[in-house]
């Protein structure tokens, strides 16, 4: 099967560093890193991470993160500090989704002239139906080869208000003395 982010980009994905290409390539791969995690400063939205337990805030949060073929997309297995937050991705038409247990989100893919891939939500579903942007839920993502590691920066909205957001680097596990 072709990897799930070759069909999305097309041919933008061998425009993409060797190593992004490897991580949307190689489901089974483990990855570790850090990340810092910060949280909203709106008391009911950090009800909502803890409730959803969504990763905790801090600096230099462990990160472990491992995709999975699932059946024609990838389950994507996150952990921030031992905490699983896992998602599927997979193509419905012409356009990448992420859902997150009744969440689903329709992502855009660009990739820019310095070879960082940029993804940004552009619908957001709750149970299939739509949300309104008051209540939507919206990604502003990127991940871009620095110094040998994959870095990401991944920002969530909920209904316009800042929700959570988590940047940080990766590297294949096993690799150059990684654990």
């Amino acid at each position: 099967m072709e990897p799930l982010y070759r069909t999305a980009l097309g041919q933008d994905f061998d425009a993409l560093p060797p190593l992004l290409q490897r991580f949307h390539s190689q489901t089974g791969q483990a990855w570790e890193g850090e990340a810092v995690v910060r949280w909203s400063e709106r008391p009911w939205l950090r009800l909502l991470l803890w409730l959803g337990r969504l990763p905790a805030p801090g600096l230099a949060v462990p990160v472990a993160v491992k995709l999975a073929a699932y059946g024609q997309g990838e389950r994507w297995l996150r952990r921030f500090a031992g905490r699983l937050m896992a998602s599927r991705q997979f193509m419905v038409g012409k356009h990448l989704h992420e859902g997150f247990g009744p969440l689903r989100l329709k992502l855009e893919n660009r990739l820019d002239e310095a070879g960082v891939l940029w993804q940004r939500s552009s619908a957001s579903h709750w149970l299939g139906l739509p949300l309104p942007k008051l209540l939507a839920a919206a990604v502003v993502a990127s991940e871009r080869h620095e110094a040998g590691r994959l870095c990401f920066d991944v920002a969530i909205t909920l209904g316009g208000l800042d929700f959570i957001h988590y940047q940080g680097w990766l590297k294949p596990v096993g690799e150059h003395g990684d654990r």
